[in-house]
């Protein structure tokens, strides 16, 4: 059975430092290393490689990420 997992975190820079930790360290997110600063093909993999309960995770970051500009941070 795949139960999900869910971590709590003691401040912000610890949990971007696991995540990040957490994505570069499980092959089922490998491939998404290849899509460079791709958001929109991040969302979608993270999403196809199971990483994400909601089914509408993709599209959600994506409308996040392009309704507060995020993206301008990639550069």
């Amino acid at each position: 059975s795949n139960a999900d997992s869910f971590k709590i975190f003691k401040s912000d820079a610890d949990c971007y430092d696991g995540h990040g930790w957490f994505l570069k360290n499980n092959k089922r997110y490998e491939k998404l290393f290849t899509f460079g600063k791709n958001y929109r093909k991040w969302a979608y993999e993270l999403k196809r490689a199971g990483y994400a309960t909601d089914k509408g995770y993709a599209q959600k970051i994506i409308r996040v990420i392009e309704t507060h500009n995020l993206h301008r941070f990639d550069k």
